[in-house]
């Protein structure tokens, strides 16, 4: 199985939470955003699980962005983006205004 690193920047409040501002993992090639969130959550635990998915619904969070590359993505309908080698990837909460 061939694996490629990936570079991922965290933003408050998983930046908080994680205590980093990014790492390397690596992934099986094909590998979608999905399966980076699983190997975050396995990684650094719960306080990951219950930021990124719901607790009803065991999916990821309809409020959380990402961005992949150059594209602006939302989880709630691009999960199954596959990543490609070294592809650097931002997870972000929205911003909030009022």
């Amino acid at each position: 199985m061939v694996y490629k690193r990936y570079i991922y920047a965290f933003f408050s409040p998983l930046r908080q939470i994680l205590g980093l501002k990014e790492t390397d993992i690596e992934l099986p090639e094909g590998a979608t955003v999905v399966n980076l969130f699983e190997e975050l959550s396995n990684r650094f635990g719960e306080p990951v699980k219950k930021y990124i998915y719901h607790g009803k619904t065991g999916r990821p969070t309809g409020y959380l962005l990402y961005q992949v590359g150059e594209k602006n993505q939302s989880t709630s309908y691009k999960i199954d983006t596959k990543l490609k080698d070294g592809e650097k990837l931002a997870i972000m909460s929205p911003p909030m205004g009022g």
